[in-house]
């Protein structure tokens, strides 16, 4: 039975990490696995931390340490997984998410994540196909939506692009990579208004970002209104 002094840690541990404190969380999480060194959830913790502290070799290592203890953690296949990506170990990275894909094929996360990697591997239909999984397991996960949206615009289709990313923006309306790549969509209709409309609109979400601007400044031009463009 996992004593109140180790749950306790790990309360602590996912606070700090969600508040970024990456550093107080790794603490946290080594001091509860020497309490509890079985501990998968832990391990995966540990091995997130790892990562976003740029430590890919201690991450990948401490997600095998939890593939060790539990051989049918989908969790920890596909933080592997995601990992292997940003090392762009593509096919490594298929391997392991098809992996958490078959001991869980219906969490949207892990959907996605195959998406993504097939998308890196130029597998655009077969990305297409993970994000529809995705949706079809998890319908206001917005972030499907919005690759789901970049590869119907990347392809020529760009009507179903800004349905898609209306999708996603019905569940959550200030999203600003939604919003931003809306108005991608829109300029390449050559409505360059409502483009301007959706840039402006991710800029408020997310103020001062660099793409936005530089995209709000160039629909201006394209509407010869210089002056704008020049503030922009």
């Amino acid at each position: 039975m996992i004593s109140e002094q180790v749950q306790e840690l790990l309360i602590r541990a996912r606070n700090a990490f969600r508040l970024r404190d990456y550093q107080t969380a790794k603490s946290l999480v080594v001091q509860m696995l020497e309490e509890y060194p079985e501990s998968i959830t832990g391990h995966i913790l540990l091995g997130i931390v790892a990562g976003r502290t740029g430590d890919t070799a201690g991450a990948i290592r401490t997600f095998k340490r939890a593939i060790e203890l539990a051989p049918d953690s989908a969790e920890a296949y596909n933080n592997i997984a995601v990992i292997l990506r940003q090392q762009k170990r593509y096919k490594e990275a298929l391997s392991a998410v098809r992996k958490a894909e078959h001991l869980d094929g219906r969490r949207a996360d892990i959907l996605y994540n195959k998406g993504n990697i097939l998308k890196d591997l130029d597998y655009d239909d077969h990305a297409i196909a993970a994000y529809l999984q995705a949706l079809e397991a998890d319908d206001r996960y917005v972030l499907a939506y919005n690759n789901l949206g970049t590869l119907y615009n990347a392809r020529g289709d760009v009507n179903k692009a800004v349905e898609t990313f209306n999708l996603g923006l019905a569940i959550d309306p200030n999203h600003p990579t939604l919003r931003y790549n809306l108005g991608l969509a829109y300029e390449a209709m050559n409505k360059f208004s409502d483009a301007e409309a959706e840039y402006g609109r991710s800029l408020k979400s997310r103020p001062g970002w660099g793409e936005a601007l530089n995209n709000l400044g160039i629909v201006y031009q394209k509407q010869e209104r210089y002056g704008d463009a020049d503030r922009a």
